[in-house]
């Protein structure tokens, strides 16, 4: 068997070195390039849609802020006040409202009332700050007499007597005060009697009276150590004292429920945002690996396309020189 002749090196032309040593190499490269990116995006687009995918962490809802401590008042705490007094702005004669009216016309009972334990120590403790009040010379009722309105010209004597008040008592007032405590629900007001019957007053049921019962022995214990020369204003320095406190303390707690409200609304707003963002990578990352997928077969695409122009223009170039071989080896008749 005889061998394949020597194919004979022909010269290559300047288009084809130019084609061989700078597109084919760029072809090469570029895709491969092209790929590396492709590949590179598809898996940080991967990491980035299990991401999207991942549930978002919802805001736990704030705990209630538990509410301040009752105000307690001393008798050194009332007396400072009364050494400063523009220190503490009175607002007891503003919230006087219709207790009087209130105690003359209670709500009729539907059926026999029977106090409550709690009714019957509230009761009992206003009895004993009423006690104290007329121990220190303060009227607890309006103090009233008979006036006359008008005199018969006739004989000159009175034509008509009128009840007027010559010294308005403090009890309607700290009723209204001690109204402040109370809270819902709250029954229909009752007439209940103070235990010596002496006295009755207009007063409701609610779970506010075991408070109302505390502010009232507060009260009374503090009348009962201070002077009769200065219980009057004593007790009007007691009002505005608490006032003030109880306001500032409501105040300070309400701004604590705004503030822990407000955080409450801001990360209810993070979480939305971050959803908001994570559908936004979604949307992207699919897009991203859409692209690269597609990238990457783009380039395999071409380089099967050079591969194929490579191996085709080297098996022509043998065929022709096969072709020449076999030509010249042909005698000639």
């Amino acid at each position: 068997m005889s061998a394949l002749p020597q194919l004979p090196v022909t010269p290559v032309k300047w288009n084809e070195r130019f084609e061989r040593q700078v597109i084919f190499r760029l072809a090469r490269w570029l895709p491969l390039g092209i790929g590396g990116v492709a590949t590179l995006a598809l898996l940080v687009g991967a990491c980035v849609l299990a991401y999207s995918f991942l549930p978002t962490l919802e805001p736990s809802e704030p705990k209630p802020i538990e509410a301040p401590a009752p105000v307690k008042l001393t008798l050194a705490d009332v007396q400072l006040a009364m050494k400063n007094p523009a220190s503490a702005t009175s607002d007891s004669q503003a919230e006087e409202g219709d207790n009087a009216e209130n105690a003359d016309t209670p709500t009729p009972a539907a059926a026999p009332y029977t106090p409550s334990a709690e009714m019957t120590a509230f009761v009992k403790a206003m009895q004993g700050l009423r006690d104290q009040l007329q121990r220190k010379g303060i009227d607890y009722l309006d103090v009233t007499e008979d006036r006359c309105q008008w005199t018969n010209s006739y004989d000159g004597s009175c034509g008509e007597y009128r009840k007027e008040i010559v010294t308005h008592g403090v009890g309607d007032e700290l009723l209204n005060f001690f109204g402040r405590y109370e809270q819902e629900p709250i029954a229909t007001a009752q007439r209940v009697s103070f235990p010596d019957n002496s006295i009755e007053l207009s007063a409701s049921e609610n779970p506010g009276l075991p408070a109302m019962t505390k502010v009232v022995t507060e009260l009374s214990d503090i009348m009962a150590q201070s002077k009769q020369s200065n219980a009057r204003q004593m007790l009007e320095s007691w009002l505005n004292l608490r006032q003030q406190q109880e306001a500032s303390q409501q105040h300070a707690h309400e701004q604590k429920v705004d503030e822990q409200q407000q955080k409450y609304n801001a990360d209810l707003s993070k979480a939305q945002e971050t959803r908001t963002r994570k559908q936004e990578l979604k949307s992207n990352s699919l897009m991203a690996l859409a692209a690269a997928l597609a990238s990457l077969v783009f380039c395999g695409l071409v380089l099967a396309v050079i591969a194929l122009e490579r191996h085709t223009r080297a098996l022509q170039a043998s065929l022709q020189h096969f072709e020449r071989a076999q030509r010249s080896s042909v005698p000639s008749p």
